[in-house]
């Protein structure tokens, strides 16, 4: 089953995916402190980060202006406390306060300040959360009830429907081509398909050098778990493919492109993203009341805490027939893609 709703690339796009994310709801009247918590940790990584900053309007106040001051939706550095625990065995850890543009994610620009950008970081030696494992989130200030979020660590999943031959075949437009994806575990609830198309092309500062470039397919999006199947595939017609090459590279008039390869990417995420997307379906509509509510699984404060988990297959090549639609074909053949 596929819910079409933009809003999952908020969660599923960047490997940060919350690095810019914004607050939907604002709080006007006697200021009252209440955390804002983003999460979205995984077993595959090196490090986990979670974005804690607090939402509060002063009466009257202006909040694109208030959003652009550190110090009104930052925490300092001694009022919060934020901590990691592993439900199994209790096994807690304390995160520490970093700026993501030292880590290598910078926050992007918009409504809320992106300089600092304050997150809470813990090296996965400090606390070894698996496939599988609950965790939960807490955080601590003086005098407040804790707020906590609870989730589960994604289990592997892997690319399915691929090509044993070693290369795709699109050249056909008459028919179709299929990708899939196969969980290993419960905990994966909602996924999307990517591929991601590699292709070089000619330097205009230096004509006898190529430059590496990639374009990236959303093949699907938001495809909420079957539970009746082991694996779940989407049927796309042969010739999408190069409509997404023809409409996500630009005609060039000097110089040429050699295409390199092909990847397929599966990205999961928890049952809290499912929850999100079936309560923002539930009222869009003709006959709902367009208001989405502000979902959130954290106790004693707003936000989401879940998971994810990421697979990139092996590298694919073009069929014969595939490479000679690329090079020669209406939609394409502008694109200067060459042997």
């Amino acid at each position: 089953m596929t819910i079409n709703n933009p809003l999952l690339f908020l969660f599923l796009g960047a490997t940060l995916l919350w690095s810019s994310c914004e607050t939907d709801f604002q709080l006007e009247g006697e200021w009252k402190d209440i955390p804002v918590v983003y999460s979205f940790l995984s077993a595959q990584d090196t490090a986990y980060y979670i974005r804690v900053e607090r939402a509060f309007l002063e009466p009257g106040g202006n909040a694109r202006e208030i959003a652009q001051i550190p110090d009104s939706i930052y925490y300092g550095i001694n009022d919060v406390t934020v901590k990691l625990e592993r439900l199994s065995d209790g096994t807690t850890a304390t995160l520490e306060r970093v700026d993501g543009r030292d880590e290598g994610y910078p926050r992007e620009e918009g409504d809320f300040v992106n300089e600092p950008n304050y997150l809470y970081k813990l090296r996965r030696s400090q606390l070894n959360l698996n496939e599988g494992n609950d965790f939960r989130v807490i955080i601590e200030r003086d005098g407040e009830e804790p707020a906590t979020a609870s989730s589960v660590m994604i289990s592997e999943i892997e690319v399915a429907n691929l090509p044993i031959s070693g290369f795709f075949n699109f050249g056909d437009y008459s028919k179709t081509t299929r990708f899939g994806f196969r969980p290993s575990g419960e905990e994966g609830r909602v996924f999307d398909i990517r591929m991601i198309f590699k292709y070089r092309e000619t330097d205009p500062a230096n004509p006898t050098n190529f430059l590496s470039k990639e374009a990236v397919w959303v093949i699907a999006n938001n495809i909420i778990r079957d539970e009746e199947v082991s694996a779940q595939s989407v049927t796309v017609p042969n010739e999408a493919f190069y409509q997404f090459v023809a409409s996500e590279l630009e005609p060039i008039s000097n110089g040429n492109r050699k295409f390199d390869g092909i990847y397929i990417q599966v990205t999961a995420a928890g049952v809290e993203i499912e929850d999100y997307l079936r309560i923002a379906n539930a009222n869009i509509g003709i006959t709902s009341a367009q208001s989405i509510p502000v979902y959130s699984n954290v106790q004693n404060g707003v936000g989401i805490v879940s998971s994810r988990y990421q697979v990139l297959s092996d590298v694919f090549t073009l069929g014969a027939e595939s490479r000679d639609s690329l090079y020669n074909s209406v939609l394409t053949a502008d694109l200067r893609f060459v042997p």
